[in-house]
């Protein structure tokens, strides 16, 4: 583990709107929301609960390290910004968004969590 980027980045977690890339005719309602974790690399998505959608939502993939198919190399925030295609577990998302904490860290030219130098 890098424990600078893991004290460095303790806590901040970039979240992104997702939804399916060609979804079937009763998904295309389902949004999702992908979580990216700084201090280790790891992803989760789940789906926030709609009214009157018919599915059960919640957890839809499990925090881990996931493997960008599309790439074939483990997911970086870059991968997940908006207009962006990712495909995980053969299931292809086409992201839509990011929140405002993720906005203003992405926008910051100061941001820490781009490069990492131990000089």
């Amino acid at each position: 583990k890098d424990l600078v980027k893991l004290f460095q980045h303790a806590d901040q977690i970039l979240r992104f709107k997702a939804r399916f890339a060609d979804p079937k005719p009763e998904d295309t309602d389902r949004v999702f929301v992908v979580s990216f974790f700084l201090q280790d690399d790891c992803l989760s998505i789940h789906e926030p609960p709609q009214r009157n959608l018919g599915i059960v939502t919640g957890r839809f993939l499990e925090k881990a390290v996931h493997m960008n198919q599309i790439t074939g190399q483990l997911f970086k925030p870059e991968d997940l910004l908006p207009g962006n295609m990712v495909k995980v577990y053969n299931h292809e998302f086409e992201m839509l968004d990011m929140d405002e904490y993720t906005r203003k860290l992405l926008t910051d030219p100061n941001a820490q969590f781009k490069a990492f130098d131990l000089q």
